[in-house]
């Protein structure tokens, strides 16, 4: 009786046993196959929206190195640009002092021929050419009262001797030229005193007008031209200005 209860009592627990393991296994292989659960929509739309900054930082950094390369290019040309409009500036002002200078010299030297002309060469001709008036008047007269030595010389008597006739033909002829010499330089003399002076004068004088027109245009010239190089010169150091600010204001960003 005691050991068939103590058989039954073992095989109850057995069954028991079993029946508590077969349902562990069930618990356990009901969780393993559950689903994991997935990540919800606003942790994603998170993860996208990283992922996109991350995308939109870098790209900027890059369109910045990039404009900041452009930049130090474009500085670095200004700054041979202003180099460049210095030398311009230097060479024109050396340039147009050289010009400045030949027309002030030409306009000087113009001046000076007139001057001279007025008080030296103009009277010197008048006076020569009057002086040689005068000689010819001179000698005019002196054949004129050899002719009448002549004539008075020979008699009434004598006017058929040969000698006589050949005398005062000689003296005749050359009382005409001297006539005509002196007619000849009379005329000279009222050409230089009316035509020649007064043209030479007249030519020199708008000689010297020109040289001092010329040297005036060429002031004028020069400094228009100074003033155009120096206003490119202005322009590339603005310009230096404006990209050294861009690169600061970059740096700022």
């Amino acid at each position: 009786m005691c050991t068939r209860t103590v058989l039954v009592g073992v095989l109850a627990g057995m069954l028991g046993g079993c029946a508590a393991a077969s349902k562990t296994d069930r618990t356990v292989t009901q969780a393993d196959a559950e689903p994991i659960p997935s990540p919800t929509s606003a942790e994603a739309e998170h993860d996208a929206e990283a992922k996109e900054k991350e995308k939109s930082e870098a790209q900027t950094k890059a369109e910045k190195e990039a404009k900041r390369a452009k930049l130090t290019r474009d500085l670095e040309i200004a700054r041979q640009k202003i180099t460049q409009a210095q030398l311009a500036l230097e060479h024109q002002k050396a340039d147009d002092e050289s010009s400045v200078q030949k027309t002030a010299a030409a306009r000087d030297l113009a001046a000076a021929k007139l001057e001279d002309f007025e008080k030296r060469t103009a009277p010197m001709k008048l006076e020569k050419a009057r002086f040689a008036l005068k000689r010819t008047e001179d000698g005019v007269l002196e054949s004129r009262e050899e002719l009448e030595q002549l004539e008075m010389m020979y008699s009434e008597e004598e006017l058929g001797d040969k000698t006589r006739e050949i005398v005062i033909e000689r003296a005749k002829r050359r009382l005409g030229r001297a006539e005509r010499g002196l007619e000849i330089q009379l005329t000279e003399l009222q050409n230089l005193e009316k035509e020649t002076i007064p043209l030479e004068r007249l030519e020199l004088q708008l000689k010297t007008e020109a040289g001092a027109a010329e040297h005036q245009s060429k002031e004028r010239s020069a400094e228009a031209n100074l003033l155009e190089k120096r206003i490119s010169l202005m322009s590339a150091q603005a310009e230096v200005a404006r990209i050294e600010t861009e690169l600061k204001n970059l740096d700022v960003e």
